[in-house]
């Protein structure tokens, strides 16, 4: 008997019997996952893929914004489409960073703002910490991706419709909405430390509050524009009323609630 070679490419392992191994069939294996289904928005390649924006096409979401402007003008734009596409593209990327920007900002001007009166003062200036920033980002945080979340179950639970805008395009909404803010929150915040030592409560009240009326109308109508523009369908009016009183309800919470927490 032939001893078995061990260097052969396929070595005999039956060592003594009177029947031949037929070599194993060579089978292919798909290295690559498995693809979702198409129009799944479960899967996580899914929210991946909201992420992915080039930075020419974030700027001109922020300027449609700006402009209450419809996004899917964009959308048309990147593919060079002469008409607007018949339904949103999702985007995440745009209100991660511009609910980090309108944090930022709140606090950045607060805190310049209370710099230079103490400086013109001559006044020292106790070290806010990092509890005013915290709470400047959490507020923008919960209001960009927190009300959202309350408005799909509200609109599916509650006024029982049936969305043609899933969650993760509220949340593109609401994230884009802060556009306007950032620059108003950092007038605002400038407004009541400079006002402070001035006029009365009332008046500083009045005086912010008239620039958040400005923003309110703003993200109203950019809400009417994207949910209410093209073909209106009988649950545009409805979901548009439950962003506005959502929008409005929860920004004044989080602005009660969040610095009394973090104070």
């Amino acid at each position: 008997m032939d001893e078995p070679n061990p260097f052969e490419d396929q070595p005999v392992r039956n060592y003594g019997a009177n029947t031949q191994e037929s070599p194993a069939a060579d089978v292919p294996v798909d290295v690559l996952p498995a693809k979702a289904p198409a129009g799944s928005t479960t899967a996580p390649s899914y929210y991946a893929s909201c992420y992915q924006i080039d930075y020419e096409t974030f700027c001109a979401r922020v300027k449609c914004a700006l402009t209450l402007r419809s996004l899917r003008d964009t959308d048309a734009e990147a593919r060079n489409e002469s008409e607007p596409a018949g339904k949103m593209e999702p985007d995440l990327y745009g209100p991660v960073w511009l609910a980090a920007c309108a944090g930022l900002a709140n606090y950045a001007a607060t805190t310049l703002a209370r710099v230079v009166r103490s400086a013109a003062l001559g006044q020292s200036l106790a070290h806010p910490g990092d509890r005013r920033l915290v709470s400047a980002l959490i507020i923008a945080y919960l209001y960009a991706w927190g009300t959202p979340a309350v408005v799909h179950l509200m609109a599916r639970l509650v006024l029982k419709l049936e969305l043609q805008w899933p969650l993760v395009s509220l949340i593109t909404l609401y994230g884009y909405s802060l556009a306007v803010w950032v620059p108003l929150v950092a007038l605002t915040g400038v407004l009541r430390v400079a006002l402070a030592n001035a006029l009365p409560r009332a008046a500083v009240w009045a005086a912010v509050w008239s620039v958040r009326a400005l923003g309110l109308l703003h993200s109203g109508a950019f809400f009417y524009r994207q949910l209410c523009s093209g073909e209106e369908s009988a649950q545009s009016r409805p979901l548009l009323v439950t962003c506005l009183v959502a929008g409005a309800a929860s920004a004044q919470l989080l602005s009660w609630v969040v610095p009394h927490v973090f104070a």
